[in-house]
């Protein structure tokens, strides 16, 4: 198994982080994320989805 990231800023302006696990011998099949504040899913190539969180501003801001 392979581990997978996914990050990305939903319409509603939430930044969501999926966790996911894919296999490297099969072919990669699609799960669907869905943001946990508004439902807008996301395709995600993956054997299956372990986390969906809504990710921390504080891990995007830059030092001062």
């Amino acid at each position: 198994m392979v581990g997978i990231v996914a990050l990305w800023r939903c319409k509603c302006g939430m930044r969501v982080k999926v966790v996911a696990e894919a296999d490297s011998n099969r072919p990669l099949a699609t799960q669907v994320a869905l943001c946990p504040k508004c439902g807008e899913p996301r395709f995600i190539h993956a054997e299956k989805i372990i986390s969906v969180i809504q990710e921390s501003e504080v891990a995007y801001s830059a030092p001062r």
